[in-house]
């Protein structure tokens, strides 16, 4: 890369203003540099590294963010491969379908009943609203049957 200049045919050299600097020799032509365009190019190279360095950066950044969280994320991964945890899939639509829903704090600490996963679906059209009633600590929050 021979940076930023101005090229001139030999036809032209005659056209060519005095202060222009000569830069390199065409076959051709010749090419110039003028003072002006001297600072414009370093500006314009210093300002590609300040943002390589930017970048450098905040990828520096996010990855120490990472790095503090990390084994909270990696147990948290742990867990729902060891359990099969899925994560859920946002949609366009307006429903909410859950299947096979399971509280991972009461499954794990249920000793002599069987967990029974429950499905929801909630939509603007069929079902807005479900009601679950019962006493307290009878499990409503997790649809907890037999």
């Amino acid at each position: 890369m021979f940076g930023f200049y101005i090229e001139v045919s030999k036809a032209n050299l005659h056209l060519v203003p005095h202060h222009y600097i000569r830069k390199q020799t065409l076959v051709n032509g010749e090419r110039f540099i003028t003072p002006e365009l001297k600072r414009k190019e370093e500006m314009i190279l210093s300002a590609e590294e300040k943002i390589q360095r930017i970048e450098y950066e905040l990828f520096q950044e996010t990855v120490d963010h990472i790095m503090q969280h990390l084994d909270c994320l990696t147990n948290l991964a742990y867990i729902a491969d060891v359990y099969h945890y899925a994560k859920p899939k946002m949609t366009e639509s307006d429903e909410i379908i859950i299947k096979e829903r399971r509280h991972p704090v009461v499954e794990r600490h249920i000793k002599d009943k069987q967990f029974v996963p429950n499905d929801l679906t909630l939509s603007s059209q069929h079902q807005q609203l479900l009601i679950i009633t019962g006493p307290n600590m009878t499990g409503k929050s997790v649809f907890f049957a037999k």
